[in-house]
């Protein structure tokens, strides 16, 4: 109660000094946890730098792992679509309507499926 005006220590309910007491014992606890507990270990700086490293060459070769085999699966599949030059070309436009000059025949699913083969 040090710090408070007496008049309002005089109204302090049994209550309200269980609840204060309850408050401080928290802080307390936290307190002591907080200096008891360990600093969290971080690794040296050179050991996280090669450590990431690593981790970046084994997820390139996944990716690359995944793209051939994805290739590989989808190889067969593109050898049966027809040729190139006997499927349908639409014409792209600009904003106006009238047909781009200059422009490539290709839609864009003509293009991806042109394309995805080379990958």
């Amino acid at each position: 109660l040090a710090g408070r005006e007496p008049v309002l220590a005089k109204r302090r309910t049994p209550l309200m000094r269980e609840l204060d007491e309850a408050r401080d014992t928290k802080r307390e606890r936290r307190k002591r946890r907080a200096e008891e507990a360990p600093a969290p270990a971080a690794p040296a700086g050179g050991e996280d730098v090669v450590r990431e490293k690593a981790r970046r060459k084994v997820a390139t070769r996944a990716v690359v792992a995944l793209f051939n085999a994805i290739q590989k699966h989808q190889a067969p599949s593109s050898a049966e679509s027809p040729p190139a030059d006997a499927r349908p070309k639409s014409k792209s436009k600009k904003k106006g309507g009238k047909p781009a000059s200059g422009a490539n025949d290709w839609s864009r699913d003509d293009f991806l499926l042109e394309a995805g083969g080379g990958w």
